[in-house]
């Protein structure tokens, strides 16, 4: 039997709106995907139409915020848009790690518009 049977309420992903509005505005969440390995905790951030150098993924006690900026893609001289469900602006999602975690030597890897990060355990099982 797994020792965490719910990893989602182990690494509950906090609404970045109610904290951290105080500091600036988010104006959107990405998706995330959280799993685990008997080695590693797996967070798989959906991030299209956002560039690698407009992400920024730091860890504060035991709490990994993805935080970054996707532009708008509406060209100025438009007149009347018609609809519009992509999110664009500012997002974050910030995850509660569990205590067993090495966050010295998490990796983060972005391809395809997915942001993976991988955060090692501090004891295999």
């Amino acid at each position: 039997m797994p020792r965490y049977p719910n990893i989602y309420f182990q690494m509950y992903a906090m609404t970045p709106r109610r904290q951290l509005e105080s500091f600036s505005p988010i104006e959107w969440e990405p998706p995330l995907d959280i799993y685990e390995t008997d080695s590693k905790f797996v967070i798989i951030a959906e991030l299209p139409g956002v560039k690698k150098d407009q992400v920024h993924v730091s860890v504060e006690q035991n709490i990994l915020t993805i935080e970054g900026e996707r532009p708008k893609r509406v060209p100025s001289r438009t007149v009347h848009v018609h609809q519009m469900e992509i999110p664009y602006g500012r997002f974050a999602r910030r995850i509660q790690l569990p205590a067993e975690t090495d966050v010295e030597r998490i990796e983060a890897k972005f391809r395809e518009g997915y942001l993976r990060i991988e955060v090692p355990r501090s004891v295999t099982r």
